[in-house]
């Protein structure tokens, strides 16, 4: 009888109204979060999320671009090419992933996962520097190829420039060779080098037909360098500005020297080269990764049922919320409880077990929350997984929450 009323009593004082019209539990009451008790994201963390997930995107798909064009110029042939490429993007989504998983597990899962990163990433990072070097060649080809031919044809120009101003001045070749036609109408000044019968016609061949002759030749030497020239300076025209092959290894050569430190181009280009695709795909991974993270650590606590046993009154001290937020309860003349009481599978169980299993995991979970499966928290926490279960559900200290990386049990505010 006296067992009945305490309980009965610790019913009333666990379920009596507050002031504002809701049931106040007891200190000893399982609290299971509701709609109305949501965790929900901070809304400052919410940019910082978005921008590392938006950034590790970017990054990577220049990783997959990037190992997927090395991998197409490693092959030979078309099904070589193919193959070699889907390796490349296998392996750069696998280089981006795995340190997200890496860091979402634990032991031999984690270790796994960091040697599979550690792998694919020395693979990309080769494919990488490849496409780079293959990149900043052609461009030193290119711009060798378009600077020696600009130069082939400024010297052509200048070649043509310098035979036309040696030449005299002359008329168009139409009108000379109009006139030297009239003349050579009579056949026999056609070879004034010959002998010929008057006197006349040998002073046509000496006073007009060879001068004229001459001024024809100069004239059409005339047309021909100016040909040239023309034909030059189009090809000049034609060649576009190109962008200089390693600008930058040019440019901090540049700065180098001015301290003092003085380092070839080609070798500034190497380690320019391999400082660019270590930071795409390692800053690239890590956006990923913290972004993955923050969600996780951001998601809405799972809800779990919460059940009342008529034991929760007689729970031990350590079981209570903090004894602040709590007011003292009026000593009892009752007499003292048993230590045994039912479990919530009907059997009997020990309270002081009970109370040790709690004190363990709330001393565990002191050092951080564990992240991962039920099982293995429970294993972690050396209990079985409805055990594990059950002591969240009767102990408010506790809080247990479902994220995309799995579960997470930490210690919640009283």
């Amino acid at each position: 009888m006296t067992t009945f009323s305490t309980l009965r009593a610790c019913n009333q004082a666990r379920f009596a109204p507050t002031p504002n019209g809701a049931s106040k539990p007891s200190p000893s009451q399982p609290v299971a979060p509701t709609a109305a008790q949501p965790t929900a994201t901070p809304e400052a963390n919410n940019p910082i999320r978005l921008a590392l997930l938006c950034a590790g995107l970017l990054l990577a798909a220049v990783s997959i671009a990037l190992a997927a064009q090395a991998g197409w110029h490693r092959g030979a042939s078309l099904p070589e090419s193919v193959t070699w490429a889907a390796a490349g993007v296998a392996l750069a989504i696998v280089s981006l992933t795995a340190l997200s998983a890496a860091l979402a597990s634990h032991g031999t899962a984690r270790k796994a996962a960091l040697a599979t990163w550690c792998l694919s990433l020395a693979f990309v990072i080769v494919a990488g520097l490849g496409s780079q070097h293959g990149g900043r060649e052609l461009a030193t080809r290119t711009d060798s190829a378009a600077t020696g031919g600009r130069a082939r044809h400024q010297a052509a120009y200048d070649r043509a420039s310098a035979e036309l101003a040696a030449l005299p001045a002359a008329r168009p070749v139409g009108v000379l060779a109009n006139e030297l036609a009239v003349l050579l109408k009579d056949t026999r000044l056609q070879n004034c080098s010959g002998w010929l019968e008057s006197k006349r016609l040998r002073t046509i061949c000496v006073e007009k037909v060879e001068p004229l002759r001459a001024e024809l030749e100069t004239a059409k030497a005339r047309t021909k360098a100016q040909q040239a020239m023309d034909d030059a300076a189009a090809a000049l025209a034609a060649h576009k500005p190109t962008t200089p092959a390693n600008s930058d290894a040019t440019a901090v050569a540049r700065y180098l020297a001015a301290v003092g430190l003085v380092l070839p181009a080609d070798r500034l280009a190497d380690l320019i080269s391999l400082l660019t695709v270590i930071a795409i795909e390692l800053c690239g991974s890590v956006a990923i990764a913290l972004g993955r993270r923050q969600c996780m650590a951001d998601a809405p606590e799972a809800l779990q049922p919460a059940t009342a046993d008529s034991s929760s009154c007689a729970a031990s001290p350590s079981v209570n919320a903090e004894p602040e937020s709590v007011p003292a309860a009026p000593e009892s003349t009752a007499p003292d409880q048993p230590t045994e009481r039912p479990s919530p599978r009907g059997g009997p169980a020990v309270g002081d077990d009970a109370d040790q299993r709690r004190a363990r995991v709330v001393q565990a979970l002191m050092a951080g929350a564990l992240v991962g499966t039920q099982e293995s928290i429970a294993g972690r926490l050396g209990l079985p997984k409805t055990t594990m279960r059950r002591l969240v559900e009767t102990d408010a200290r506790l809080r247990l929450s479902v994220g995309p990386q799995g579960s997470r049990l930490e210690l919640g505010t009283a």
